[in-house]
């Protein structure tokens, strides 16, 4: 496997998995029933989806733009692509449970504050975790082939 089909592999699975989560939770918003009728609500959940997910999506979609000769062409250790996959997807699932099931049990505004409250407990253990694997999965697939610019070089 190459490193851009790859990283296309990452990109689709983040892409289409927020897509998805952002379109459920737009959804709840403008509908309004439920847990999501006060309105002090959609602000909060949005924060929270930012928090746990906008740093990492970014993260994916910049990497897209990496130019492909600063890349070796082949996946020097394909264990990090593995890791920084399997890990997407655990990371992935786990946000959409807690967002079911934080939708779907929670009655009053109050509970469903202390159940967002809670879940961070759980992510902010697994966010650095997984934005590290991805992160050393970029930085080990860049080719170190280039050669340092001498001081006698420079004009």
């Amino acid at each position: 496997m190459t490193f851009f089909q790859a990283q296309k592999k990452l990109i689709r699975l983040w892409f289409i998995w927020c897509m998805l989560l952002l379109a459920y939770v737009a959804f709840q918003t403008i509908i309004n029933t439920g847990v999501f009728s006060p309105p002090e609500v959609a602000p909060k959940i949005w924060e929270w989806m930012g928090k746990y997910l906008a740093s990492i999506f970014a993260l994916i979609i910049g990497s897209s733009f990496f130019n492909k000769e600063a890349n070796s062409p082949t996946l020097k250790d394909p264990i990090y692509f593995s890791l920084s996959f399997f890990t997407s997807i655990i990371y992935l699932a786990a946000i959409t449970a807690m967002i079911l099931v934080i939708i779907l049990s929670c009655e009053d505004y109050a509970t469903f504050l202390q159940a967002l409250d809670r879940t961070s407990y759980v992510l902010n253990f697994m966010l650095p975790t997984v934005t590290g694997l991805l992160g050393y999965f970029f930085y080990k697939s860049k080719s170190g082939g280039t050669t340092p610019v001498e001081p006698s070089d420079i004009p």
